[in-house]
């Protein structure tokens, strides 16, 4: 009887039918399409979401599928494996390779063994499987079909929507299946929000299909009456009403008027009470249904005759049955026909029989061998019971969510870890690995009673590092000064050189921003100078300190050298992973030091090697370092670019990193140099900050847009941006030689006719930067004081301004210098030396794309008397940065695939760049690229 219902699946849904066709229609193009199916369990999601799937196999797509589950939506990159593991296993080596090569090896942490601890790449492992995508859609279009995408894993979640976003270039339909999501369910709304989803809710059925599929499943047309009982008590829900069908069937009911209350008294419990009317006659039948619905994704056949009580070939007896009766799936491992089964038949088991069978669940699984992942799913629902066993596994599975970037689910195990409770000797060491995850999960306060908890009873360096994570989580609250004061006592009671050298390095690198303790750090670091760097942890010191030195009476070539010493021939980045502070900060000081060749070798080595290990941090923070050094050698477009691709990789991950504010300062002085100013103004709207914070992460920003309110004419404005960011990256009467804020502090005085305060902050400038003895730096304010200073010595300071300058590479700073010394030679009669130099001002701001400077040496030009300079609108020099950027991959022959897998971009992004260096260079090919970019 019930046989018709198949024949009336996909009443009233042509509206989806049709989008969904659309769908793969445009994957079919190569468009790319995001389809969102929501709504209330059993409205007919799963059943269209099957159609796409046979169409799309009808039309020769690839189909990849997934399916959430309630148990596993605490298995990270679960959803991802179910998609990816089954075709990379169906091909032969040399084609897995190729689809695992480039940028889609990144995808690597995500598909290996969960009992392999992996760090949380984050973007970079999403940034790695949207590659796997791409290169397993160049084979032929491809559909992902994921079900129930409100019970996927976090990880998998942020993959789906990074992959979302970037899907208008690929010949992929993405379609999922959800409920509507919680509000915490970032993630989750985050991709079936998209701007560009086709999203779809299937609506109940109406009285007529109610109609329709009662006649087809009893061979006959119900009484008005009894179909509108139906429609009441299901709500018009299709799959409410198929098993109300089954239930009726199964009592014998005719659709006829006199069973109403037949209908009414199934209610509520329609679908639990079907599935058990139906496996009544069935023995053991009850049992291995209950077994499936706890053991869920885990439900091989072993496993439930286990958990059933009964020998293996009868509970394949069973199961089969099951099948039959249309409440199992065929196939295995065991699964319900829909999860609403599965629901039904679980929430029906008491709680004390529920937390039972977990119990049982997790000792079958831990005897099997089964991932400590499996085991903890189980533990945490199931009673404590003192087991030093469960304890473990709990750890273990803590330790993996960790890795994967779930701190949730990490906190969860270890509190039942804690609840068990452990053996003694462990508890300590739990309580530290829950002060860590809860830190990881913003749980701020939690995070800090369980640290200190950890602390009673150690000594020695165990309780050094035990105080070192109770230092961290004071830091994450915002407590400079309780860090360092934590810190300081770890190092005390560390009794260990090692260690000693480690803590104070970790310390010196964040607790220099406080002004009453930075110069007692410096001292203390100061003990150590000469470590001869034999271990990573003497290094790192050295790397600090090198930072110290900066400004604090120490000279340019002394910093540079302690930072060349920290580097040492590359141990230091071997010896730490390719995000480490240190290493950065040591390039850092050898930028500011005009050591800058040398720093672009350095970072050379650290960007590739943050790409092979797949590390976004460690390639965001390279990124925003190259920036800096772009900026500062006055490549303001492949500065601004670097930047770009930093901030990218930030937003593509949906966490800025500590590097966002000097990215964004980096973008907005590039920028304001190259006068589009209403292009940094958007930049500043951009980080959604209506006002910049005065703390020290955000100098560099408020710095910037000093410069930009300058270069807009807002003087008052630029100048209280230049006084707030000074201070804060000079504790402690630090030099700060990167941020010259007094030079343009004292620019904006003489904008408001306050000439004598902008004279002495020129002259207080200079005497900082002699002092300090960077070229570059004591070049810039010997202009900013021969601008603002005594009349009489403007020529001799600008002259020896602008050859301090011109060997350090730092060239808009030269060609301000040269446009500055031009003007004065004018202004002294000398016209011939005035053009000269007015002319190699023009060439070094070309070079850098200053379109200002450019103006104002031309306007210069022009009162001399020279001949004017012919404006170039094509070119090199009309490229953006980010055209740029790709036009010098293209050059030194990366693939379009290889270019957006390193800038963080489409491939199509990649193409319609490369047509518009095409025309501005006026070329045909790719192979004039190379010398279009050679001949500027």
């Amino acid at each position: 009887m019930t046989r018709g219902l198949t024949q009336t699946d996909l009443l009233e849904r042509d509206l989806e039918l049709s989008r969904l066709g659309a769908g793969l229609a445009a994957a079919r193009r190569g468009e790319g399409a995001l389809i969102v199916l929501e709504g209330e369990p059993g409205i007919g999601k799963t059943r269209l979401l099957l159609e796409a799937r046979a169409a799309a196999a009808d039309q020769g797509l690839d189909v990849l599928t997934a399916r959430g589950a309630a148990l596993e939506h605490d298995f990270p990159y679960g959803v991802v494996r179910q998609l990816f593991e089954r075709p990379l296993a169906a091909v032969a080596p040399p084609e897995r390779e190729r689809l695992l090569a480039g940028a889609a090896s990144l995808a690597a942490p995500a598909l290996e063994s969960f009992e392999a601890g992996v760090p949380d790449y984050g973007l970079s492992v999403a940034h790695g499987l949207y590659w796997l995508t791409a290169n397993l859609a160049e084979r032929r279009p491809l559909v992902l079909a994921i079900d129930d995408a409100h019970w996927a894993d976090e990880p998998s979640l942020r993959f789906l929507a990074y992959l979302a976003r970037r899907l208008d270039d690929l010949p992929v339909c993405l379609a999922v299946t959800t409920r509507p999501p919680d509000a915490d369910a970032v993630a989750l709304s985050e991709l079936i929000r998209d701007p560009h989803a086709i999203a779809l809710q299937p609506r109940v059925l109406s009285g007529d299909a109610v109609i329709a599929m009662l006649a087809a499943a009893f061979g006959r047309d119900p009484e008005p009456r009894f179909a509108t009982a139906c429609a009441e008590a299901t709500g018009g829900n299709p799959f409410l009403l198929r098993e109300l069908v089954r239930a009726l069937e199964a009592d014998g009911a005719a659709p006829v008027a006199t069973n109403i209350h037949a209908v009414r008294s199934l209610g509520p419990r329609t679908v639990s009470r079907s599935v058990l009317l139906r496996i009544a006659h069935l023995e053991g039948g009850a049992e291995v249904v209950r077994a499936v619905a706890v053991l869920a994704g885990d439900a091989e056949l072993r496993f439930v005759a286990a958990l059933a009580g009964r020998p293996a070939a009868a509970a394949g007896a069973v199961a089969d049955e099951l099948c039959a009766a249309g409440v199992l799936a065929p196939g295995r491992p065991l699964e319900f026909v829909h999860p609403i089964l599965r629901e039904a038949i679980y929430a029906d088991l008491p709680d004390a029989e529920r937390e039972t069978l977990h119990a049982a669940a997790a000792t079958v699984l831990a005897r099997a061998g089964r991932p400590a992942r499996s085991v903890a799913l189980h533990l945490t629902l199931a009673p404590p019971r003192g087991d030093a066993a469960a304890v473990a596994a709990l750890r273990s599975a803590a330790s993996q969510a960790l890795a994967r970037g779930m701190p949730q689910v990490a906190v969860g195990h270890l509190q039942r870890a804690l609840a068990e409770p452990p053996p003694e000797d462990e508890r300590a060491a739990i309580l530290v690995e829950l002060s860590a995850a809860q830190l990881r999960s913003g749980r701020l306060g939690e995070a800090e009673r369980h640290a200190r908890e950890s602390l009673d009873g150690a000594g020695g360096p165990l309780a050094a590092e035990r105080r070192r994570e109770v230092a961290r989580v004071v830091l994450a609250t915002g407590d400079l000064q309780g860090y360092v004061a934590e810190m300081e006592i770890a190092a005390a009671e560390a009794g260990d050189e090692e260690l000693t050298f480690a803590i104070e390095a970790e310390m010196a690198g964040t607790g220099w921003r406080l002004p009453e303790v930075s110069r007692r750090i410096g001292d203390m670091l100061e003990q150590h100078a000469g470590a001869p760097g034999r271990t990573p942890a003497e290094l790192a010191v050295l790397a600090v300190l090198s930072r110290y030195r900066v400004g604090t009476g120490h000279t340019a070539a002394a910093a540079a050298e302690m930072a060349q010493r920290a580097l040492a021939d590359g141990r230091l980045l071997a010896s730490l992973p390719a995000e480490s502070p240190p290493y950065l900060t040591a390039v850092y000081v050898l930028i500011v030091a005009d050591e800058l060749a040398a720093a672009e070798r350095w970072l050379g080595r650290q960007l590739a090697r943050a790409h092979e290990t797949g590390t976004v941090i460690g390639i965001t923070g390279g990124m925003v370092i190259r920036a800096y050094l772009r900026l500062r050698c006055g490549a303001l477009k492949d500065a601004e670019a670097d930047a770009w691709i930093a901030m990218n990789a930030m937003r593509a991950s949906m966490i800025l990193h500590v590097a966002a504010p000097p990215s964004m300062a980096v973008i907005v002085e590039a920028l304001t140099a190259q006068g589009l100013l209403d292009e940094a103004e958007e930049a500043l709207r951009a980080t959604g900050m209506e006002e910049i914070p005065a703390t020290a992460p955000y100098a560099r920003l408020l710095y910037s847009r000093g410069l930009l309110r300058l270069a807009q004419g807002r003087p008052e404005q630029a100048l209280a941006d230049l006084r707030t960011a000074g201070p804060l990256e000079e504790p402690a009467g630090m030099l700060n030689p990167h941020a010259p804020w007094r030079v343009h502090a004292a620019r904006a005085l003489a904008m408001l006719d306050r000439g004598r305060e902008a004279a002495a902050l020129a002259e207080e400038w200079l005497a900082l930067a002699s002092a300090w003895g960077g070229a570059s730096t004591h070049g810039a304010a010997l202009r900013a004081a021969a601008l603002h200073g005594d009349p009489a010595s403007r020529l001799g300071r600008l002259e020896e301004a602008e050859a301090l300058l011109a060997p350090t590479g730092v060239r808009l700073e030269h060609a301000m210098a040269l446009c500055e010394l031009g003007a004065e030679l004018r202004r002294a009669g000398r016209r011939g030396a005035a053009a000269e130099t007015l002319r190699r001002a023009d060439d070094v701001a070309r070079a850098c794309g200053a379109e200002p400077l450019v103006a104002r040496v031309r306007e210069e030009l022009g009162v001399a008397g020279a001949r004017p300079l012919a404006r170039r609108f094509s070119g090199v020099e009309a490229l953006t940065a980010s055209e740029r950027r790709v036009a010098e991959l293209a050059a030194g022959g990366r693939s379009n695939k290889e270019i957006a897998q390193d800038l963080f971009i489409t491939a199509k992004t990649v193409e319609n760049h490369l047509g518009r260096v095409y025309g501005k260079l006026g070329i045909r090919s790719r192979k004039a690229i190379a010398q279009a970019l050679g001949h500027s």
